[in-house]
């Protein structure tokens, strides 16, 4: 099946704050594996208020169950003093995080400039959050139990179900859909074809999904007009 030749689709108000990109933890040293963040959770168990379970794209395609294989500290986008409350996973990024994210620049000559920092304002100074922390993202999912996730660069383009209780990363895109109606479409052939006509791709066999230009102008079918043989056509 091909698409002829057709104008530029647009993007559809019907799926406006429907889709986003995960979170961008801009540091490492948020990241603990399920080992340490059960430890600080047994603890104290207040330190679960912050930790959550990170979801990548190699969870996605390596996880049978597509289990988040790490876990992440996530200081929202409180000040510092709150976030000092729960001293225990503050100390972990005041450790690991602060010293990467506070780097002087270097010069061409490979010098640091003291007093001038390496990434942008307010980067060094709001050390203790997330680089792109999507607020927009978790409230738009705040109310829904599970939603759609997939990797933004694979071979395929393969669609899941996640629980909402995760923190997804910035190579994840995050579908606000929560119906088999809905992951049926996105997982059809047609969806497929178009992801690959309007996606950028690395070399001729990877996907690069881009939820501008696959799903926000993707023209859902209404369920009133699909019937077996529809369904039958559409996988």
């Amino acid at each position: 099946m091909e698409f002829g030749e057709m104008g530029k689709p647009m993007p559809l108000l019907s799926n406006k704050e429907k889709s986003f990109i995960g979170s961008y933890v801009l540091g490492m040293g948020f990241v603990l594996s399920s080992e340490q963040a059960e430890k600080l959770i047994k603890k104290d168990p207040r330190n679960k208020d912050v930790l959550f379970p990170y979801l990548n794209g190699d969870d996605l395609n390596s996880d049978p169950e597509q289990r988040p294989s790490r876990w992440v500290i996530n200081f929202f986008d409180w000040d510092e003093e709150k976030a000092k409350t729960y001293p225990d996973c503050y100390e972990i990024i005041e450790k690991l995080v602060k010293p990467e994210r506070q780097r002087w620049k270097i010069d061409s000559a490979g010098n640091e400039i003291v007093g001038t920092y390496a990434l942008r304002k307010p980067l060094p100074q709001r050390w203790w959050t997330y680089g792109e922390k999507r607020p927009a993202l978790y409230k738009a999912i705040s109310e829904l139990d599970q939603v759609m996730v997939i990797p933004l660069v694979s071979k395929y383009s393969s669609f899941e179900f996640s629980n909402t209780n995760t923190v997804f990363m910035h190579k994840l895109g995050v579908i606000v859909l929560n119906d088999f109606h809905n992951f049926a479409i996105l997982s059809s052939s047609i969806h497929n074809i178009w992801c690959w006509k309007y996606s950028s791709t690395l070399g001729s066999g990877t996907l690069n999904y881009s939820t501008t230009d696959c799903f926000e102008n993707y023209p859902f079918p209404k369920k009133k007009y699909l019937n077996r043989k529809c369904w039958q056509r559409i996988l």
